[in-house]
């Protein structure tokens, strides 16, 4: 976590003169704490190399404001409900119209849903949001400057904003660019982590499937269902043998070529017992996608006839730690190290809005577990918030 105005490592300074060295391995949340909204701004430009045009905080008292103002929003809980003494919510299962406390406490409960975990409570804030976009379409508020009014002058006075959206006027403005928006419109996808293996609390950034993931964002790329990989005849590279087994880069270099890889170059490497992609920035992440999809997919390189060098072996993605002054060490340059432990074809989270809905009022077709391997979602014509039933 590096809290910098412009991004760049080193301290930050914040606006009453208070220094903030970078923390590592930190909790990205941790950055608005350290050094309020400019840190967690450029917190997550660091991370995700994506253009932030604004900042707005939601606090517990500004979140009840806001849902109270739209009048509430109506959800439905599997059976069996939700409890968390956590987060103090207590729900049966069924359909809720939910309001003030309750929505609050439905949105940042972690312990009453899926293994308690952020990733099962971000699914359900998923459905929250999928529930809330369903209402303002039916109900028109976008097209009803009344409402639009009302909710605005909720929000100035309910929610800190950066100046420029610290007025009625501009978040009317905003407010107009999201006429167009439909619930068949929307899909959630959440960036591809890891567990961290030295905290099984914690979650990593899978690269390069978040780098890519970023890319596709900030180029305005439709989600098809796939992440974006660079066709092999674009992607250079370079094979190193570290395992000490004589003429295997060469082999594998051959085989690659097969593939329709770009080989420039082969060689040897000090000794290892991992394979390891590297490259070079996030740019280049579709590239190391697809070589990393070919060491998966592909026939494995034969070992002296024994056998393949890697029988059934799944590449694994984990950070590398690099020596100073070794080649990986550079901040431009990303390293990550296969491992024996997980798969390289992590699924990506997404559904759409309408999945979303579907679930939650138990349609049979629902996507209930959220998790698709890199699937296309489905169109689909969704009950409109009147008719919102469960089932």
């Amino acid at each position: 976590m590096e809290c910098s105005e412009t991004g760049a490592a080193g301290p930050a300074r914040e606006a009453r003169g208070v220094n903030r060295p970078p923390i590592p391995d930190a909790i990205i949340d941790g950055a608005m704490n350290q050094g309020g909204p400019s840190c967690a701004v450029a917190t997550v430009k660091l991370l995700t190399d994506a253009p932030i045009d604004h900042f707005v905080e939601f606090d517990f008292n500004s979140f009840r404001a806001m849902v109270d103002t739209l009048g509430g929003v109506e959800v439905c809980v599997p059976p069996g409900g939700y409890y968390d003494p956590f987060s103090k919510l207590k729900i049966s299962g069924g359909e809720h119209l939910i309001t003030g406390n309750e929505a609050l406490a439905f949105v940042r409960t972690r312990h009453g849903v899926g293994d308690g975990g952020d990733l099962g409570r971000i699914e359900l804030q998923q459905e929250f949001i999928a529930s809330l976009i369903q209402k303002l379409e039916s109900q028109g508020t976008v097209d009803n400057p009344a409402e639009l009014l009302e909710i605005a002058n909720t929000a100035t006075k309910a929610l800190t904003v950066d100046p420029g959206l610290g007025s009625v006027s501009r978040l009317l403005s905003l407010a107009e660019t999201l006429k167009d928006l439909h619930t068949r419109d929307v899909t959630f996808v959440t960036m591809p982590t890891i567990e961290d293996p030295a905290n099984t609390n914690r979650l990593l950034p899978q690269q390069p499937e978040d780098d890519i993931l970023w890319q596709m964002i900030q180029s305005d790329q439709e989600w098809t269902g796939s992440l974006a990989g660079t066709p092999a005849s674009q992607v250079q590279v370079s094979v190193r043998n570290g395992t000490g087994v004589p003429d295997l880069a060469a082999r594998t270099a051959a085989s690659l070529r097969k593939l329709g890889f770009d080989v420039t170059s082969v060689g040897n490497a000090p000794p290892t017992s991992y394979t390891t992609v590297t490259y070079t920035d996030a740019a280049a992440a579709g590239s190391a996608w697809t070589l990393m999809n070919a060491l998966t997919q592909a026939p494995a390189v034969q070992d002296g006839g024994t056998g393949p060098v890697h029988p059934d072996h799944r590449l694994g993605l984990r950070r590398r730690d690099c020596a100073p002054g070794s080649a990986c060490s550079s901040p431009a340059e990303r390293t990550w190290q296969a491992c024996r432990l997980g798969s390289g074809q992590l699924p990506v989270r997404e559904r759409s809005a309408g999945q979303q809905l579907e679930r939650a009022v138990g349609r049979p077709d629902a996507q209930r577990g959220g998790e698709h391997l890199l699937r296309r979602p489905r169109r689909q014509s969704v009950p409109r918030h009147p008719a919102l039933m469960c089932r």
